[in-house]
């Protein structure tokens, strides 16, 4: 029981009576809150244990409880105007007016603490991502941000509640602020080894603040805790359990977090498991991993993890960019990186910078930050009667990135049996063309000029079968443009004796964005054959030989697809063309003829087993099904190794095979490494002469294990052995053959319909019920006599597969100079093109004469280029005479 003195007694009794007034206008029964406030000046008496009350213990209880009491009341009504304040009667002890007076300074402390540093942390991090990117990401989705935001929203109500300065706190807010407690002392653990860091880059634009404010955070709500409980204490409630809320925040926290954690286990598992680990660590990735956080690792930005405090191994971005590809069954820069970069200090804290580690490299590489496609125009010409095909297809890059200069880089799929025969790079708005020379010397060239001087240059080299990797620089920055074109000579595909087939070149792959509403212009001319226009080509009414559309990029595989040409099928003499190039003059044909009919062996098919591998198995099976026909007959899926179906079973007729298929139910995801498969349908299909592999597949946008085993298959067995068919279903990337040898064993379907009716065709040629065409090129050093009407273009087709023949021959010298003089790009040679005369000097190269570079207007034979030279020499001549008369009448009349 305690005592009260008479001093402190009295000193209560006066100091709630003169607030009486104050209760009354603030709408308050007086009455009431004099008695709470009684109540509660008792209850703190007595939890405090006081055995005497003095006035001082009177004045620090009442100024927790109510600080207003200190303050000199109002005047009661007009006529107590008179009347002293108690200011003036009674002076309260220093020692508790001081708190009093520091109690508005501590909650602005807190409101700073535990609101307004919380909301700039989570705006800053929501828009720039600066700890997720050399950090493990805090928010990763919108449940991560609605939690942290939490936090300031329970403080900011626990201090409006506490202004109130009495009564007892609601329980949904005593839970609100233990789980927000726990929230914030979560990550604050997680960020703890930031915090030297942070202390230091205070100093820095302040950003130190931001790993500091979970901390902060934490501390401020452990107060207000604090002052809350003093609230429910005075009103006698008493609070219990209240660390559950830090439980269930720490359960709710670890849960969002697992994706993340188990992603980055998972992928460890994937990379350096063992065999038996690998495996069943992508199946988890499939079914519960974190795509957007191995799409970071692959472009390099997924920052740092927890598990690198205690040395656990990060994978790194080519292996991510494996794993994405095995998880997802896209390449990794099919999609745009999902995160900007921070860096830097001050005003350049905020600009995004983006590192190309690929510049001046043969590799593709990720997507670059404002790169994309302004415009695309593709113009082509098709001499049907020769089976000949040119396109010059004309890119425009442009480049928005506030300072960065971009090199925009391409592979290009080439109709098969293709060849580049022209590029150009427009400089200061002049065409330039290209120097052709050893694939060496001209990537020397472009590294030199690129990479160390970042002048103007453009390489093209090929990057596999069929296809070629063109890298330009600089794009420059600020909304800079840059214009090249590739002229692309390629045969034309026979169907029958009268109809061929124009095929165009693809995009495979790229680092740079294509926007949805990018229009490609394509324009087709027909000299000596026919075409029907189809949905969205047009033809003009005075060129009937001329198809025209514009097609935006979603559309580019559908209506700028393969165009059906009539052909006069031409007489057995054919038509000539004179070589006068070489160092002795030759003679070149080119005709259609039938290929020779060989006994069918066994027939091998490979199916992909990953992302849209479903469409491809349906189509084949509709094409086995569409006719009768017999064989020997297996197939394999590509799924985590080969799967052979049924199991070691031979099937004897394309109704069995389609039957087959139809019974495969295994789920179609992600992406797999069709090597085991192709070596085992090879061996099966080795087992007997005239064995075929059919491939079919979509990007295989990453390398898997080495190629060596089927390199070795297929340089070592003959044409009478096996030969694989690549059955490309979609233009992408394709690591795998491209690092495959250009050999007779393997050859690339042209796709002149769609994937069954192809299939079908190619059926019925290999068991010999439809005839198989092929153009045939005859070359003699004797004149034939007969007129010169062809094209220059016969002579690059042959010369790109004799350049193929000399360099297997390990005649390399031989096929750079055949290469070179014809101006191709091939395995062996490259083609570049620099800014001035005296880059090329110093390189030893050589460009191009435009006089000799084809064109889709029809070449002009030598005797006309002749004349044409003859002319243009009169032309100058005449010209410098008339200067040279005109300055020395000028200087005869100064004279004068």
């Amino acid at each position: 029981m305690s005592e009260w003195t008479r001093a402190a007694r009295e000193l209560a009794d006066d100091l709630l009576r003169r607030h009486e007034s104050r209760f009354s206008a603030e709408g308050a029964d007086a009455a009431e809150v004099v008695a709470d406030l009684r109540s509660h000046l008792e209850l703190e008496v007595a939890r405090q244990g006081l055995s005497v009350v003095t006035e001082e213990d009177v004045w620090r209880i009442l100024g927790t409880l109510d600080p207003g009491l200190l303050s000199p009341p109002p005047p009661r009504d007009p006529e107590a105007g008179k009347e002293p304040p108690l200011a003036q009667e009674i002076s309260a002890p220093a020692e508790v007016v001081l708190p009093t007076l520091l109690g508005g300074f501590a909650r602005l402390l807190l409101f700073l603490g535990a609101v307004v540093l919380p909301v700039i942390t989570l705006l800053f991090e929501v828009n720039t991502h600066a700890l997720a990117s050399e950090f493990l990401d805090p928010v990763p989705t919108s449940l991560h941000v609605v939690l942290i935001a939490l936090v300031p929203l329970t403080a900011a109500l626990a201090l409006v509640r506490l202004n109130r300065g009495s009564g007892p706190v609601p329980a949904w807010m005593r839970w609100m602020v233990s789980f927000s407690i726990g929230v914030s002392g979560l990550y604050a653990l997680f960020l703890l080894p930031l915090l030297p860091f942070a202390v230091v880059a205070i100093l820095f634009l302040g950003l130190g603040f931001i790993p500091l404010g979970p901390l902060l955070s934490w501390i401020s709500l452990l107060v207000i805790s604090r002052r809350l409980r003093r609230l429910d204490v005075a009103a006698g409630i008493q609070r219990r359990h209240l660390w559950a809320g830090w439980v269930v925040a720490g359960f709710l926290v670890a849960g969002l977090a697992a994706p993340q954690f188990l992603t980055r286990l998972w992928s460890r598992d994937a990379v350096a498991g063992s065999e038996e680990q690998r495996g069943s660590a992508v199946r988890l990735l499939r079914r519960f991993g974190s795509d957007s956080l191995l799409l970071q690792n692959a472009y390099g930005k997924a920052g740092r993890s927890a598990g690198d405090w205690f040395g656990m191994r990060s994978i790194t971005p080519e292996e991510a960019q494996v794993l994405y590809f095995r998880v997802t069954g896209r390449a990794f820069n099919e999609v745009r990186p999902p995160l900007s970069s921070v860096r830097g200090s001050g005003r350049a804290v905020l600009e995004e910078f983006d590192w190309d580690s690929s510049l001046g490299g043969e590799a593709v590489g990720g997507r670059l930050s404002g790169l994309s496609l302004a415009s695309s125009r593709l113009d082509g010409m098709a001499h049907a009667a020769d089976g000949w095909g040119y396109t010059e297809w004309t890119f425009e890059f442009r480049n928005d990135h506030e300072w960065q200069q971009r090199e925009a880089r391409a592979v290009l799929q080439l109709p098969p049996g293709g060849v580049v025969s022209r590029v150009t790079l427009w400089v200061n708005g002049e065409e330039r063309e290209a120097a052709f020379a050893g694939r060496s010397q001209a990537r020397k060239a472009y590294q030199e000029v690129a990479v160390v001087q970042r002048r103007d240059p453009i390489l093209v080299t090929t990057a596999g079968p069929d296809r070629v990797l063109m890298q330009c620089f600089p794009v420059p920055q600020k909304g800079g443009l840059m214009r090249v074109r590739l002229g692309i000579t390629a045969p034309l595909e026979p169907v029958s004796m009268d109809r061929v087939t124009y095929l165009w070149p693809r995009i495979a792959e790229a680092n740079f964005a294509i926007r949805e509403d990018l229009r490609h212009h394509a324009w087709l001319e027909i000299p000596d054959g026919s075409a029907q226009p189809s949905e969205g080509w047009n033809r003009d009414a005075d060129r009937t030989q001329t198809l025209h559309a514009t097609v935006s990029h979603t559309e580019f595989s559908g209506r700028l697809g393969p165009r059906m040409l009539g052909r006069a099928v031409a007489s057995p003499a054919g038509s000539w063309v004179k070589d006068d190039r070489g160092s002795e003059p030759a003679w070149f044909r080119r005709t259609l003829e039938p290929s020779p009919v060989q006994p069918p062996g066994r027939i091998a098919l490979v199916l992909e087993g990953g992302l849209k591998g479903e469409e491809t198995r349906e189509a084949v099976r509709k094409a086995f099904a569409a006719s009768p026909g017999s064989g020997r007959f297996a197939v394999w899926f590509v799924r985590d190794g080969a799967q052979r179906w049924p199991s070691e079973s031979m099937l004897g007729s394309r109704s069995e095979v389609a039957a087959a298929l139809a019974g495969w139910h295994e789920p179609f995801n992600g992406g797999h490494d069709p090597l085991p498969a192709l070596e085992a349908a090879w061996d099966w299909a080795a087992a007997e002469p005239g064995g075929t592999v059919l491939w079919f597949h979509r990007a295989l946008p990453v390398h898997f294990e080495t190629t060596a085993g089927l390199r070795q298959r297929l340089e070592r067995s003959g044409l009478a052995s096996v030969r694989i068919i690549d059955m490309d279903v979609q233009a992408g990337p394709d690591r795998i053959t491209s690092d495959l040898p250009e050999t007779p064993a393997r050859r690339t379907l042209a796709r002149t319909a769609t994937l069954d009716l192809d299939l079908l065709r190619l059926l019925d040629q290999l068991d010999g019920s439809a005839p198989a065409l092929r153009w045939v090129t005859t070359r003699t050093t004797s004149d034939p006599g007969a007129p010169g009407s062809a094209s220059r273009h016969v002579i690059r087709l042959w010369a790109r597969g004799e350049a193929a023949s000399l360099a297997a021959a390990r005649k390399v010298s031989e096929a750079i100079e055949l290469a070179a003089r014809w101006q191709l790009v091939t395995p062996v040679s490259g083609a570049v093109v620099l800014e001035t005369r005296q880059q090329f000097a110093q390189n030893g190269l050589e460009p191009v004469d435009p006089v000799s570079a084809p064109g889709v207007v029809p070449e002009p034979e030598a005797w006309m280029l002749m004349v044409v030279g003859t002319a243009a020499l009169l032309w100058q001549a005449r010209r410098r005479n008339r200067t040279d008369q005109s300055q020395a009448g000028k200087g005869e009349g100064a004279s004068r």
